[in-house]
């Protein structure tokens, strides 16, 4: 049996990130809410250009877009194949990544 493929969504809190894996679940997508780092590509889960405070979520907005650049250097710096995912509508994000998911 084929090893699956696997990738990772990242991105900074509040970006989406459980609402496309969710979104990717009911479409067929076998999905794992975990840390997968040995991958080579990573969607990177662009801010909505807001952040929903909650008792988990506290960073602000300005904190977050330092976040994700962090991200982007650290990922970068390791070899890893960044797939930009920007904010916009849910369809319009799971379309995205399937389409990269078809080319990869």
């Amino acid at each position: 049996m084929p090893e699956p493929r696997r990738y990772v969504l990242t991105g900074v809190p509040g970006a989406g990130k459980t609402t496309l894996l969710e979104a990717l679940h009911h479409r067929g997508h076998v999905t794992v809410r975990e840390a997968a780092t040995d991958q080579r590509s990573v969607f990177l889960i662009g801010p909505l250009g807001f952040i929903h405070h909650t008792a988990a979520r506290r960073i602000s907005y300005a904190d977050s877009l330092a976040f994700v650049r962090v991200h982007e250097q650290v990922y970068e710096a390791y070899g890893h194949h960044l797939v930009h995912v920007p904010a916009g509508p849910v369809s319009q994000r799971v379309a995205l990544i399937e389409r990269s998911l078809a080319r990869l």
